[in-house]
């Protein structure tokens, strides 16, 4: 039969997948604080603007290519307090919910 070997555990080789599962389950917390630590990556967002002109032609570009030198008028749109929105990714985010990591228990 083969030997098992698991990511998680690169250094050790197990005879059966029951002596493997049980390693697995034994030391579930450990693994469970190894991947709750580990960096995450994402992409970065970078800023966005309206651009319309007196001609009422809408058009988005980033940020770095619009002048504003010869701007008369700004028109900005802040919302202050998100919660509950239905924002353009189609997410909601709940009154609270940024505090309720923070709140968890940490096992390191």
């Amino acid at each position: 039969m083969d030997k098992i070997t698991l990511k998680e555990f690169p250094g050790l080789i197990f005879d059966t997948k029951e002596l493997a599962l049980k390693h697995l389950v034994e030391n579930q917390k450990v693994l469970i604080a190894q991947k709750k630590a580990t960096l995450k990556m994402a992409d970065s967002v970078g800023p966005t603007t309206l651009y319309l002109p007196k001609s009422g032609d809408a058009s988005k570009q980033s940020a770095e290519s619009v002048s504003l030198a010869d701007a008369t008028r700004l028109k900005v749109r802040v919302v202050g307090n998100a919660c509950n929105y239905l924002d353009s990714h189609g997410d909601v985010s709940i009154k609270g919910a940024g505090l309720a990591p923070l709140r968890t228990p940490k096992t390191v």
